[in-house]
């Protein structure tokens, strides 16, 4: 390892002059800009300043101060930009700041990034030369989650021992400052014993879990309990099979504002990969779809619709109006799962836009036709884009005769493919981008998307969630930093991401009321109103699709 440099100079005073030109590089401006662009989810602008740090210090040959590092890694962290992490982290290693803390972070980065070999093998060679470092047990819990994933992989007893021995050499040493390392030690142990695997000599998981709910409770008392706590307290009782003291802990660490989408999406990747949980039991169904509504409610946060999810919605949802359900989930329990298993209901009614090879090409969802044009009556039509289904000059659609409809996820599964029978209005795509067709599906059971035409308020920001197939693959609910943007009729523009394939998805309010058609993204919008560009999604405003219909525009 490179000796640390000399840090005793102020981080933000006398900013470095480039050694043959006349650039600078000023820190403090970097930082306010960067942690504009993380808090504002503005992913594009994050990875432009992380590329023009990189090649700006290079350029400088300067050896950025350890406290600028810790910041700049620090906000990167926060919001899950790990490939950023790798490029600024690398730049300050090359340049010289090799310091503990840079290396842990930058392992993490490389391990959350999939590049698990590099990873543990940076954090072995690391380890060697941090025998004083508070980092030291810190990187060795790195090495054993790096083994941990890829006993998930693989399956391996040897990654799940060396595992276990970097866990637990770190948790011996110190119990209460090492909870992060204990709580997967318990997770890997009940996990042998399920598969089977022989952990001779090795603590019990169930003594593990209850020493570390006495620390975290005895906390709970005295300084107070910090969110991850709740988060390990809520997975020792799980391996203690205390399954409502479970969902109290989860409660709690899913209401705290400080739970990030970062945290969320850990935890249930935990619960999910580690502990097997899921939707298949009652607990199962009330702890992930608890964590589920919590994360759909974040910037940030994402999940993918599966069949059990959508499969165990009328289920928990009768179970919600059982006497005593309260006294589980709390008071604002019911009504958070309530409002996100109407989420899911309305996964039955979005359906997958398909050529005749069954690829999918967009999305399209269900409506009462009468909701849009009076003379449609009762009949359940299919509104998507007219850039996914079309009229034949338009050769980028899919026309009338190629194109089929299917439904992921139904009362028994997944159902279709159906043809379309008839477009009955569409639009130019580059005007308000629409296609209401009429499928040939007469035994179509799905309920229609609840629709709405109010003018979207700009001034009071909310939250917007889509529903649809990104890449014509897996449906999913609404996803990364939903934040309403602005509105002017007839576009509305928010950071609800989408992918190719989500073209014609429904995009919703906080009651689950169809707002808008999901028409473009780009991350160079040009803003609605002021001057300039932003990273955004564009919607056409559903009341504005009702009054071409109608003949008004």
């Amino acid at each position: 390892m490179l000796p640390i440099p000399n840090l005793s100079r102020a981080i933000l005073v006398n900013p470095p002059q480039a050694r043959n030109s006349n650039e600078s590089f000023r820190p403090r401006a970097f930082l306010t800009q960067l942690t504009k662009a993380v808090n504002n989810f503005e992913r594009a602008e994050v990875g432009a300043l992380c590329q023009r740090l990189a090649s700006s210090i290079r350029l400088l040959g300067w050896v950025p101060p350890l406290e600028f590092c810790q910041r700049t890694l620090s906000l990167l962290r926060r919001k899950r930009h790990f490939p950023q992490i790798l490029l600024v982290a690398d730049a300050f290693l090359e340049l010289g700041q090799d310091s503990p803390q840079i290396r842990r972070q930058y392992i993490q980065a490389l391990i959350d990034e999939g590049h698990i070999a590099a990873g543990v093998a940076m954090a072995r060679e690391s380890l060697v030369h941090m025998r004083e470092s508070p980092e030291r047990m810190e990187v060795l819990g790195l090495l054993g989650r790096g083994y941990k994933q890829w006993f998930m992989q693989s399956g391996d007893p040897d990654y799940l021992y060396h595992s276990l021995d970097a866990y637990g050499a770190v948790y011996q040493k110190s119990p209460e400052a090492s909870l992060w390392q204990g709580i997967n030690l318990v997770a890997l142990l009940s996990r042998a014993e399920r598969d089977g695997i022989s952990v001779a000599g090795r603590r019990k998981f169930r003594d593990l879990a209850r020493e570390i709910l006495a620390i975290i409770e005895k906390r709970g008392t005295g300084s107070g309990a910090d969110n991850w706590d709740r988060a390990t307290a809520m997975e020792a009782c799980i391996a203690l099979g205390r399954h409502d003291q479970a969902m109290k802990w989860a409660r709690d660490y899913s209401a705290d504002p400080s739970a990030d989408a970062f945290e969320l999406t850990s935890a249930l990747r935990q619960l999910t990969q580690v502990w097997r949980m899921d939707k298949s039991t009652e607990h199962g169904r009330q702890l992930l779809s608890l964590l589920e509504a919590r994360l759909l409610r974040q910037q940030g946060g994402q999940v993918l619709v599966d069949p059990a999810s959508v499969a165990a919605t009328r289920e928990l949802s009768k179970e919600l109006s059982l006497p005593g359900q309260e006294k589980v989930f709390g008071a604002d329990g019911p009504k958070t799962l309530e409002w996100y298993l109407k989420g899911l209901e309305l996964c039955h009614s979005v359906a997958r836009f398909e050529n005749r090879t069954g690829r999918g090409l967009g999305t399209g969802f269900v409506i009462r036709g009468g909701d849009l044009k009076a003379d449609w009556n009762d009949e359940l039509l299919i509104v998507t884009n007219a850039h996914v289904l079309g009229e034949k000059k338009n050769p980028a659609a899919l026309s009338k005769d190629e194109a089929f409809l299917r439904f992921e996820y139904g009362e028994k599964g997944g159902h279709g493919p159906y043809p379309v029978q008839e477009i009955l209005a569409t639009s130019d795509p580059f005007q308000l981008d629409f296609t209401i067709a009429r499928i040939d599906a007469p035994n179509l059971e799905v309920k229609p998307c609840p629709l709405v035409f109010d003018p979207i308020d700009r001034e009071f920001p909310g939250r917007l969630y889509a529903i649809g197939y990104p890449f014509g693959a897996v449906l999913s609910l609404s996803l990364n930093d939903n934040e309403l943007l602005d509105f002017v009729d007839p576009r509305v523009h928010y950071r609800t991401p989408t992918q190719p394939g989500s073209s014609g998805s429904p995009i919703f309010n906080d009651q689950w009321q169809v707002v808008a058609l999901h028409h473009a993204g780009r991350p160079d919008m040009p803003k609605l109103t002021g001057e300039g560009t932003y990273e955004a999604n564009e919607g056409i405003w559903l009341a504005a699709i009702r009054e071409m219909v109608n003949g008004r525009q």
